[in-house]
């Protein structure tokens, strides 16, 4: 679930909607909220909790970017290229100033007219390079990454990124597999009125061959405040979520969100690689008292209700 890019850095993954970081920095801009409160997830909300915390984890791997390990020339100071050049779309540019070579390096990238997956993508990433090495088994890095403003979206469904991640990258030769850590102590995601605030996020997904075919795992863990929910839940991976190919929807894997009370919602990925199936324990029993099939289109729509507050 990644894919390289720039002489010098990749930004890509599969998208549900909007778009996510991790890292740890703080936020400049305060909770409105009581991010103590803890959510009590219902047959009401549990739709709206699953679909939040998809978008959560899918959109970790949209926004973070990692350093082009095959380069080995200096870069240019600036460069300014189309952004289907560096395989987006839209009639837009890229402009990245800076290198991401060695340690310490910095660049910053800018996206104007760029889209992902159709999606409309805008902003500023601020990229510094912490660690790379290079021996007989392998190859990796550590960057960090800030977002200033960056959006995803357009109109009703434009979401606005602020904070901070860190990303971990490794590559073994002999198994040929991608692996990819993202951590985050510090983001935020915006629409509208609406906002969710994460203070705790490490996610890992690997691929083992070439990215668009290849079969991939992704598992993340997560604590996140909601303005839509009134509250925070905590997210657990179970099962590991699993399929083939990185454009693709897994086709297996378990996710647990946990709310107060003991009440919570099971997210589970179908075989199918179209749909989710969403339980739900309002009363702590840890007997699921209902359960809703959705594919993932209607998970968007769940999202695009999430501005309004509209929770079901």
């Amino acid at each position: 679930m990644h894919r390289s890019t720039l002489a010098a850095l990749t930004l890509a993954g599969p998208l549900l909607l909007t778009a996510c970081n991790h890292d740890s920095h703080t936020l400049t801009q305060p909770p409105r909220e009581d991010k103590a409160a803890t959510a009590i997830i219902t047959a009401a909300n549990a739709g709206l909790v699953s679909a939040e915390t998809a978008n959560i984890m899918e959109t970790v791997g949209v926004v973070a970017t990692e350093p082009d390990l095959g380069s080995g020339s200096a870069a240019p100071a600036t460069i300014t290229v189309p952004c289907t050049t560096l395989g987006y779309g839209g009639g837009g540019t890229i402009t990245a100033t800076g290198a991401l070579l060695d340690p310490g390096d910095t660049m910053e990238i800018s996206f104007n007219g760029c889209t992902l997956g159709g999606t409309p993508i805008a902003g500023t990433v601020e990229a510094a390079l912490e660690s790379r090495f290079q021996n007989d088994d392998g190859e990796g890095y550590t960057t960090n990454y800030r977002y200033r403003d960056f959006t995803i979206g357009a109109g009703s469904s434009m979401s606005t990124i602020s904070g901070a991640i860190r990303l971990e990258g490794r590559y073994d030769y002999q198994t040929e597999t991608m692996t990819t850590t993202r951590s985050s102590s510090s983001l935020q995601l915006t629409r509208g009125e609406m906002r969710v605030e994460v203070s705790r996020l490490e996610c890992v997904d690997s691929y083992t061959g070439l990215w668009d075919s290849a079969p991939f795992t992704m598992e993340c863990d997560l604590t996140y405040h909601s303005s839509a929910l009134g509250g925070t839940v905590t997210a657990t991976t179970i099962e590991p979520f699993r399929g083939v190919g990185g454009e693709n929807r897994p086709t297996s894997g378990e996710l647990l969100i946990a709310g107060a009370n003991n009440s919570k919602t099971m997210f589970i990925a179908q075989k199918d690689g179209q749909r989710v199936l969403i339980k739900w324990d309002e009363d702590g029993d840890d007997s699921y008292e209902g359960q809703t099939l959705k594919s993932w289109e209607e998970l968007k729509q769940d999202i695009l209700d999430w501005r309004t507050g509209k929770q079901g």
